[in-house]
């Protein structure tokens, strides 16, 4: 399968005990490789998330010398559906079993200004909600600036006041400034928070909280007193 038929995906994307069929991981080896049963290395995607990751069968590798001669640190390569696991010491990595899913020289489609469908700006002011999983949780409600847009990937890279970038799905991210409506979030819901402010005493019914104390809060209805343009809530 050639790259350009696979969806590129970043670290965070992956998914333990899963063959990522139909995707593709752009990434960069950030230290000198080392060889046991595989040539082992850490690696970097375009975010900077790191993970291991471990190549079996590299022919005419008999040595760590051979193995650093093969896969240099620096290298920037491309993994073809990745194969993401527990390893043996407990910790996740990524295994690949054939040497041909290594493509060395690919590197991810250029970080650059948001194309059309997505509907941001480069410096537009945003507001983080609505992530589920344990980490994301702690980033909602966070304020940051949009910095970069992945067209391959379709998620935005968020400068995080106090974390640092990110990259994140449009619809996890409310526009502060409203300069350009994000029709990826009025997809996702019933508020846009650029055209549907609701006026006061609209009766509502509160819908979609993923956190312990928001959960109890799903289903209860009550009425609309203001809007806070400054955190969009």
């Amino acid at each position: 399968v050639g790259l350009a038929m696979l969806k590129p995906l970043l670290i965070e994307d992956l998914k333990l005990g899963t063959v990522h069929k139909g995707h593709v991981l752009y990434c960069t080896s950030v230290v000198r490789c080392g060889l046991w049963t595989a040539v082992s290395v850490l690696v970097e995607d375009s975010y900077k998330t790191l993970t291991t990751l471990a190549i079996y069968d590299v022919p005419d590798v008999k040595c760590v010398r051979d193995a650093q001669a093969w896969l240099p640190e620096g290298t920037s390569f491309a993994i073809k559906e990745p194969f993401y696991k527990t390893r043996a010491d407990g910790t996740p990595g990524i295994r690949v079993d054939n040497v041909d899913d290594i493509i060395f020289g690919a590197t991810q489609p250029s970080l650059s200004s948001c194309s059309p469908h997505t509907n941001f700006e480069i410096g537009s002011r945003i507001r983080i909600h609505g992530l589920a999983s344990e980490t994301g949780r702690l980033l909602n409600g966070l304020f940051g600036v949009v910095a970069s847009c992945d067209k391959a990937s379709g998620r935005l890279g968020i400068n995080i006041e106090g974390v640092g970038l990110k990259a994140l799905k449009p619809a996890n991210v409310i526009d502060l400034d409203c300069s350009i409506a994000s029709n990826n979030f009025a997809e996702t819901s019933a508020f846009h928070p650029c055209h549907d402010i609701l006026a006061p005493a609209t009766q509502v019914e509160i819908r979609g909280l993923v956190s312990k104390v928001g959960l109890g809060l799903n289903g209860k209805r009550g009425s609309v007193e203001g809007f806070d343009s400054a955190t969009g809530r």
